[in-house]
């Protein structure tokens, strides 16, 4: 099944041929090989493909950061309401966790990586990470109310009860990223894969076939040398004959796409410059086709 008429409905494929011809800006402009996409992806996809993304990945990353270095500095303050060292036990398990909120957070900025290289986040560690540390918290908050339980010193008391809270601060945090926040971000990188997977194929695409798709263009641009063509339109262009020559969708469709996105980033006159283009294009090819059709049919008959 075509990409085309999985996403039939929906904005995702025009977002895909945007982030296309915008990686067709980029190599246009420094013709730069091989070909790089992961450039592109890394500095300005996710965001074009779904706004908000770059800043989910962030927030996440600054809320465990926020998290670790409060722990960090609720242990230094201890000693202000604590100067027996008589919650040290307690303050220890709390740097455990920060300590391991922070490898938490060095796992995650690996995972983006990952994600820009690969456009698929792992979240398998990072979850383990999570369910750990919400497992050494709920030890810490028990152990807590029961030295609460068995002081008798008033004192004492109002020093676990400040461990306690942070215990139970953390552990809220904690449970936030693990079922809320992790998986929203996951879910956005899900959101932007088929974006990038199918804008990538035919940027490459057009880039790898490019004096193929030239010459098509050529063609039919009577009096217009391609080189001399607005960055935009003729990059538009590209993808369109790209599309019809190498990829299975409808050329009606291709001809849409293109003429949306013109109106988008181009001028009224461009796009019916594209549009008669793309039209003889699309008609040149469909001649050709039917010519082929009976000599297919013999071959088929003869044997």
């Amino acid at each position: 099944m075509s990409f085309d008429k999985e996403e039939k409905g929906s904005g995702t494929r025009r977002k895909a041929r945007v982030c296309a011809l915008q990686m067709l800006f980029g190599y246009d402009l420094v013709q730069a090989k091989p070909f790089d996409p992961l450039t592109f992806w890394s500095e300005l996809g996710y965001e074009e493909a779904r706004p908000g993304t770059v800043a989910q990945v962030a927030a996440y990353r600054d809320e465990v950061s926020g998290l670790a270095a409060r722990l960090s500095d609720f242990r230094t303050s201890t000693r202000k309401f604590d100067s027996l060292g008589r919650g040290v036990d307690h303050a220890d398990a709390l740097k455990g966790i920060q300590q391991s909120l922070t490898r938490h957070e060095d796992r995650y900025l690996q995972s983006v990586k990952g994600l820009t290289a690969t456009g698929r986040l792992e979240v398998q560690d990072l979850v383990a990470q999570l369910s750990l540390a919400r497992t050494s918290l709920e030890t810490l908050r028990d152990r807590i109310i029961r030295s609460t339980e068995a002081s008798r010193d008033r004192r004492d008391k109002d020093v676990l009860s400040r461990y306690l809270e942070e215990a139970n601060h953390a552990l809220a945090e904690v449970t936030k990223l693990n079922s809320d926040l992790l998986p929203k971000v996951q879910k956005a990188a899900e959101s932007v894969f088929p974006i990038r997977d199918f804008a990538t194929r035919i940027a490459a695409g057009t880039v790898n076939n490019l004096s193929v798709v030239d010459d098509r263009i050529r063609s039919r641009a009577e009096h217009w040398r391609i080189e001399r063509m607005a960055l935009v339109d003729r990059n538009i262009l590209r993808l369109a004959v790209y599309e019809f020559l190498f990829e299975d969708t409808p050329k009606t469709v291709v001809i849409n796409e293109a003429l949306e996105i013109a109106r988008r980033f181009s001028t009224f006159e461009a796009t019916q410059f594209i549009n008669g283009i793309l039209d003889a294009i699309k008609l040149d090819l469909e001649k050709a086709a039917k010519t082929e059709e009976p000599k297919a049919d013999g071959k088929a008959t003869s044997s």
